[in-house]
C-alpha cells in the first residue's frame, strides 16, 4: 500500500535550473514534482544510511 501524500512544499528555482529540471523530467518520462520528490527521498535515504553507519 502506498503512503498518501498530504504536505506540499513550494520550492523557488531560477529559470535555468527550472529549465533542465524540466528537460530530465521530459526525458524519464515524468512530471517535474515527481522528479524533485524522487531525487530528494533518494537523497534523504542516503543521508539516512550514511547517518546509520556511524553508528
Amino acid at each position: 500500500m502506498r503512503k498518501q501524500l498530504s504536505v506540499t512544499i513550494a520550492t523557488r528555482f531560477n529559470w535555468d535550473t527550472a529549465s533542465v529540471l524540466r528537460e530530465v523530467a521530459q526525458e524519464k518520462g515524468i512530471g517535474v514534482t515527481t522528479l524533485i520528490r524522487m531525487w530528494t527521498l533518494d537523497r534523504l535515504k542516503r543521508l539516512n544510511r550514511n547517518h546509520n553507519k556511524r553508528g
